[in-house]
């Protein structure tokens, strides 16, 4: 048995360990409770004042019932900071959540954790203050602090903005409430109709997206034409009863846009001309030389027939060149129409490889398809057949001989990924931020690099044009110099 004397001195020492927390708790707005071995074990006035539970009722809780306080977005935290203060002795933990009170009421909260001794073995030791009037107080210089900045957007936007009509109007009659003096220049005179101003008759104008403001709750802008003038015009709801409009005169900058287009067209129109008369000529000089080259090549020495192949060569390049800057034309100038049908990518990969078996062997590179059997969707056979060959040949010219190139497939989502993988010789990050733009042609002549060189430098901003318009992306990766390059297109999957 315990020595009596003994006894007391540790009953002692444990009443003045629990008279010292409750000396602490006594504070009026602070609540404090002491959990050991997953229970409450002890808790103060101020935390029944703080969640309306009673000392009788959170005596009987274990944590879990604990944690049931805590708001759902919350709990995450809470765990967090509990579990680091049980597995460290002695560690504290300050931070602030969200409890709903025994009304259901939600409140602010900062937590102070602290692991203890108590009755000789180790408790947690949680201290509560509410702060949720600090919330609220703090929500209201945020609200005041908000509408100073929209009260100094719109005092700039009335004494400073003299190239625009601005306007303040209630959102059920459309009556202007203040203009400033672009907006009483034509005619929008506080007291008036909105829609008086813009010549209509009936309220609202055709292209107000006022009600839209209030259906989405969120500002809108078009562009509309009115009084002879053509306006970006723009609505902002301010308050309930008020909402801000806003329109730049942008006439002058539209007819300079029209004024671009016509010329984008013009030019349009010259290349495809250009490009259809070069061909005429080019498709003579290449037949003659086919027809010599087939008919009368027992005729000529070896001399004559090397110098005819290469003039066939340079017309088939100039084809290719000119058929090139002819689609490009007509990208840019969306007069590029698809034609998407059901088809299997997976066929045209094969296809496309086929195709180039010829220029594959001549370089020794080995060619690796992991693709899927199938990938259907709808596309246009041509313009994909374009890309997907234009990559392949990319990296059989751009690796040097007994080369490695992979092909392969994925399904993310919505979407087939197809990536055409070479230990090439690859690109810098300089030449990254060019590939994809017009003639954006790395030079490869002399340079050392054991390629094949040539091309109009317009091959892949073609195929990022395409895919584009397929809705699709394309990019490329490379880890620099000599190693290597990964282009990568996607293609959306649309359900035939």
């Amino acid at each position: 048995m315990e020595n009596p004397k003994i006894l007391s001195e540790k009953l002692e020492i444990e009443l003045n360990e629990l008279e010292k927390y409750i000396s602490i708790s006594e504070q009026p707005l602070m609540g404090v409770a002491i959990i050991q071995d997953g229970n409450v074990i002890y808790t103060n006035p101020a935390l029944t004042i703080i969640n309306g539970y009673s000392s009788d009722d959170m005596l009987n809780w274990n944590l879990n019932e604990f944690m049931k306080l805590i708001h759902p977005d919350d709990v995450a935290l809470v765990t967090k900071h509990f579990q680091e203060i049980l597995e460290v002795p002695y560690k504290s933990a300050e931070f602030e959540c969200r409890i709903f009170s025994k009304t259901k009421e939600l409140k602010w909260i900062q937590v102070f954790l602290k692991q203890i001794k108590f009755r000789g073995r180790y408790a947690i030791n949680l201290t509560l203050f509410d702060n949720s009037e600090k919330k609220k107080l703090e929500q209201k210089l945020n609200d005041v602090e908000k509408k100073s900045r929209v009260n100094s957007f719109l005092a700039r936007l009335f004494m400073e903005s003299m190239s625009c009509i601005v306007l303040l109007l209630k959102p059920g009659t459309r009556e202007i409430v203040m203009s400033n003096q672009k907006g009483i220049e034509v005619g929008a005179l506080p007291g008036k109709h909105c829609y008086e101003t813009w010549g209509q008759r009936k309220n609202p104008c055709p292209w107000c997206l006022a009600p839209k403001v209030w259906e989405t709750g969120e500002p809108q802008h078009s562009i509309i034409n009115a009084l002879g003038t053509i306006w970006e015009a723009n609505w902002v709801a301010i308050r309930k009863d008020l909402y801000l409009y806003y329109a730049f005169d942008i006439t002058d900058q539209a007819k300079r846009v029209q004024k671009l287009e016509d010329l984008s067209k013009l030019k349009a129109e010259l290349v495809t001309r250009t490009s259809h008369e070069l061909k005429t000529p080019l498709v003579s000089i290449k037949g003659f030389t086919e027809i010599l080259l087939d008919h009368q090549k027992d005729f000529l020495d070896s001399k004559s027939i090397s110098l005819i192949e290469e003039i066939k060569n340079g017309c088939t390049r100039l084809e290719n060149l000119i058929g090139d800057i002819l689609l490009t034309s007509q990208l840019d100038a969306k007069s590029f129409l698809l034609k998407k049908k059901p088809h299997n990518l997976s066929d045209l990969i094969k296809t496309c490889i086929k195709e180039l078996t010829s220029l594959i062997k001549s370089r020794y590179h080995k060619i690796n398809l992991n693709i899927h059997e199938e990938l259907i969707t709808k596309f246009d056979l041509e313009s994909i057949h374009e890309v997907i060959s234009n990559l392949i040949t990319n990296s059989i010219k751009f690796t040097p001989i007994n080369g490695e190139i992979t092909i392969k497939s994925k399904i993310n989502q919505n979407y087939y990924h197809i990536s055409v993988k070479d230990n090439g010789i690859g690109f810098t990050k300089e030449e990254e931020n060019k590939i994809f733009t017009q003639f954006g042609k790395i030079e490869r002549y002399g340079k050392g690099f054991d390629v094949i060189i040539g091309g109009s430098g317009l091959g892949l901003y073609i195929s990022k044009r395409i895919i584009e318009e397929h809705e699709g992306q394309i990019w490329m990766k490379s880890r620099g110099r000599n190693k290597g390059s990964i282009f990568t297109f996607t293609i959306p999957i649309i359900t035939i």
